[in-house]
């Protein structure tokens, strides 16, 4: 099933970097938004996951990256 980004609305900026992440259901199972007040370049974008037990089976469901596709997410990729 494809995944699916919609705004969150919760900015007055209908252009700000802020998403939902939704598999084709009526809620969203994630977000993923640009944080300007990170501290680095390489956390300014932030994800995470609502996923029931995804914590408990050992998938990761938050984390920081360099880009919104994080191909580079922090601790996981090549420096």
């Amino acid at each position: 099933m494809p995944l699916t980004m919609r705004p969150t609305g919760l900015s007055r900026d209908p252009n700000d970097p802020d998403w939902c992440v939704y598999d084709g259901g009526a809620q969203p199972i994630g977000r993923i938004y640009e944080d300007k007040t990170a501290p680095t370049e390489g956390a300014r974008w932030a994800w995470y996951l609502q996923v029931n037990d995804a914590y408990r089976s050992g998938v990761k469901t938050t984390g920081r990256a360099v880009g919104a596709c994080g191909e580079r997410q922090l601790g996981h990729g090549s420096s």
